[in-house]
């Protein structure tokens, strides 16, 4: 039992709020559900939080301890990181922080910087694609501006295209295929890293990507991207054939996203081996 308790007293919130309340070692017992709630809470809380940033899908995360009529209680209350804004990532490998600045990277970081600009004042903006050869820096780039509107208060999804297009797969059939693609479409800004490098189908083409960009592009939501691929060589990406409707339904597709991106080429050195 004093092992339960010296556990809970690990705690740092707790341990105050047992000295405040000067509950003795009987009262920690008779309220222990809420101690370990709390306790709980605060184990995946200090996953995130270390980096300022709520993954919690639930915006009322943080839990609180209140004393009531001789009872403590467990409270949710809402996360102070999540009223910042919130940062949704769909991908495996972590993404380096630092960014190399130089003049090869200047009207990439421009166009940027004008859409922070016209998001932060509430203005209607194109958001950006930056297209360009392998190990660039497109994705560092993109991932570190993500954090910047988080913490002007925005939901910005962050997917590596070719993770995210094998989790909707495998969701077909489900409600959570309904729930994600809801959350893609609506979500304040979305982030679709290596666009292109996914195996593409038709399914994925028309019935996945195509409603998420069209409802997006109807209600002027900044939506990003990154590829390898220019607008036009994305084309054939996308067309599964030569057939002309085939190729018709790829066009559709990109110029879905020229509407909704300014498209800004990324020519810089190769720094994968420089993380």
């Amino acid at each position: 039992m004093q092992k339960l308790i010296d556990e809970l007293l690990n705690n740092k919130d707790i341990c105050e709020f047992v000295k405040k309340n000067k509950l003795d070692n009987s009262a920690i017992i008779d309220n222990y559900p809420e101690f370990s709630i709390k306790a709980s809470i605060d184990n995946e809380c200090a996953k995130c939080l270390k980096n300022g940033v709520c993954n919690n899908e639930s915006q009322f995360c943080k839990c609180v301890l209140t004393f009531e009529n001789g009872y403590v209680k467990a409270k949710l209350v809402s996360c102070p990181y999540e009223a910042k804004g919130k940062l949704v990532t769909y991908f495996d490998e972590n993404i380096p922080s630092d960014i190399y600045i130089n003049p090869n990277r200047s009207k990439v970081f421009k166009e940027l910087n004008d859409c922070l600009e016209k998001i932060s004042s509430g203005a209607t903006t194109k958001g950006v694609f930056i297209y360009g050869g392998y190990g660039q820096g497109k994705s560092v780039i993109l991932y570190n501006f993500a954090k910047q509107l988080i913490s002007k208060g925005k939901k910005v999804i962050y997917a590596y295209y070719p993770d995210l297009v094998r989790r909707l797969k495998s969701s077909i059939g489900t409600n959570d295929l309904e729930a994600m693609l809801i959350e893609l479409k609506k979500t304040d800004i979305l982030m679709l890293d290596d666009l292109g490098g996914e195996n593409n189908t038709s399914y994925v083409r028309d019935e996945i990507l195509g409603p998420i960009l069209q409802y997006r592009m109807n209600n002027y939501l900044p939506t990003f991207a990154t590829s390898n691929y220019s607008f036009d060589a994305l084309i054939n990406h996308f067309a599964e054939t030569s057939n002309e409707q085939d190729r018709l339904k790829a066009g559709r597709i990109v110029e879905r996203i020229r509407s909704l991106m300014t498209a800004v080429e990324l020519k810089d050195k190769d720094y994968r081996n420089e993380y």
